[in-house]
């Protein structure tokens, strides 16, 4: 193990060039992982905004918070725009 760690700091030290840009590389794999957009159903959206009638839900899209709908039926929110929509309603204390 020890010999491991000591293998490792001389291979950074001889090339830091290389090893800071495999660091980037494998930074930019995961942040790409945590961009993929997360999609919420009605229900799961209700319980974001802890409401529990569709109509405050139907409210709250009349007044700015976005969907997607595929068919009729189909409902979609996306979980980063619910968050931004419970942000711009933040309300600052006294």
């Amino acid at each position: 193990m020890k010999e491991d760690l000591n293998n490792m700091r001389t291979l950074i030290l001889s090339d830091e060039e290389t090893f800071f840009k495999l660091l980037e590389k494998f930074y930019q794999q995961l942040k790409s992982k945590e961009e993929v957009e997360e999609f919420l159903s009605e229900q799961e959206t209700m319980k974001l905004l802890n409401i529990t009638s569709k109509s405050t839900l139907f409210r709250y899209r009349s007044t700015g918070l976005g969907f997607y709908q595929i068919g009729k039926r189909v409902i979609l929110y996306k979980k980063s725009e619910v968050i931004e929509f419970i942000e711009q309603h933040k309300v600052s204390g006294f």
